[in-house]
């Protein structure tokens, strides 16, 4: 009689184990697709160049990681549009927070522009334009060496798309506070 017992336990034992294996298999399917998206390779427009949307994944990357953090979504506070309102209520407006603004934006390979021709440019866009233009071989080689500095030009370019101007304040400004605030 017992072995009756033990046969009619070890099914529902197995379906268990089964079902344990199942749920683990399905939490590490899920977080691989999401981990997979977080690294989706970003696709320029423009002239094709793998080691620029390399680079512009890289930064673009981390811009996101950095934007999420509390320290880094005040810099919306910092800056103003033309008409006064501060870039964070620019992004309430539109309904975005930082990280998902920034997924809206589209990367161009900039390197025939005229202001990528000077060394000293590595991005460039227009107020409320949501095209950022990476400046080509330039771009690429300061994400390799300095790829928190890539990803503040990022965001530093993000907030002249959601209307911020320059001169005042002037580029270095702008620069230098996105990475007091967002940087290490």
């Amino acid at each position: 009689m017992e072995s009756k017992r033990v046969v009619s336990i070890l099914p529902a034992r197995r379906r268990r184990h089964l079902a344990l294996a199942a749920a683990t298999l399905l939490a590490l399917s899920s977080a691989a697709l999401a981990q997979s998206h977080d690294i989706e390779q970003v696709s320029l427009l423009g002239v094709k160049n793998a080691l620029l949307e390399r680079a512009a994944t890289g930064a673009v990357e981390l811009a996101s990681r950095m934007l999420a953090t509390p320290r880094c979504q005040q810099i919306f506070l910092d800056f103003h549009d033309p008409s006064g309102r501060t870039l964070q209520q620019r992004l309430d407006t539109l309904g975005y927070t930082g990280s998902g603004f920034l997924d809206t934006l589209r990367f161009a390979n900039g390197e025939r522009l005229d202001a990528c021709q000077s060394s000293q440019v590595l991005a460039a866009t227009a107020p409320s334009s949501h095209v950022i233009f990476l400046c080509g071989l330039n771009f690429f080689h300061r994400q390799r060496e300095r790829p928190d500095f890539s990803a503040a030009l990022v965001i530093h370019e993000m907030l002249h798309s959601l209307g911020l101007g320059e001169n005042p304040p002037s580029s270095n400004e702008i620069t230098a506070r996105v990475i007091e605030r967002c940087g290490p």
